[in-house]
């Protein structure tokens, strides 16, 4: 396979370019790896899907055109691929802090100024996506990378749809993140991402998923749960 004619990190790119260091992350669909470039010494990540074939390589080659469309800085920019006879790999920065699952694991749930800084991140780059026409679909806190509390990076397209050019209906996303529409069926909109963002919202200040705990949010009450504190209370209502 011809190489890509440009790249971040030098004049195309092979496999024989990097150096497979660990697998940080594997999902239903995909493997991701860590990896250092010979030439530069960066770390990056490698997204290989796990279906070989004609499927495996359209579900990449739309991640990827997704992707190239989109420049923001709570994004997860796509660096380059690595084409072969059976895959088309995907090559992104390498986000040294972890995600937000693993964050809160170590440390507990947000204090109401820190879940600001992360969800006004969010906000901005969803924001961006629906105005390009980009719904996620898969809002959760394995897909949110954090650099620090104010470089927030959103990963991982390869359930996202073009609202604008046909409409959305399949089911798709993470149980316990998806907006109900998705669940019960027919058309739905980019707005199912707002509802993911709650969620996620919800779990940053309380440390707990109401969604799999409860069939109904928590409305009447935004503070109830055992977990978090008055300040994030306040930032829920």
């Amino acid at each position: 396979m011809a190489r890509p004619k440009t790249s971040p990190l030098g004049e195309g790119m092979a496999e024989d370019d990097f150096c497979v260091l660990s697998t940080i992350g594997a999902g239903s669909f995909s493997v991701v790896v860590l990896a250092r470039h010979r030439h530069s010494g960066k770390k990056v990540v490698i997204k290989r899907m796990k279906m070989l074939g004609q499927t495996g390589l359209e579900m990449a080659r739309d991640e990827c055109s997704i992707m190239r469309g989109l420049s923001h800085p709570n994004i997860l920019p796509l660096l380059g691929t690595i084409e072969t006879a059976f895959q088309l790999q995907l090559v992104m920065p390498y986000v040294r802090g972890g995600d937000l699952r693993d964050y809160l694991c170590r440390k507990g749930p947000m204090r109401e100024e820190e879940a600001r800084r992360v969800f006004r991140q969010l906000a901005s780059a969803m924001e961006y996506c629906h105005a390009k026409g980009i719904a996620h679909r898969d809002l959760k806190p394995e897909n949110i990378l954090l650099q620090s509390l104010d470089r927030v990076k959103i990963t991982d397209f390869g359930l996202s749809g073009h609202f604008l050019q046909q409409s959305m209906d399949s089911l798709q996303g993470t149980l316990g993140y998806m907006a109900p529409e998705i669940v019960t069926g027919g058309t739905y909109g980019p707005g199912v991402d707002i509802w993911s963002l709650g969620v996620v919202l919800y779990e940053m200040v309380k440390d707990e998923n109401w969604v799999a705990r409860d069939p109904e949010p928590p409305m009447g009450d935004p503070g109830h749960g055992t977990h978090g504190s008055l300040q994030g209370t306040h930032l829920l209502r």
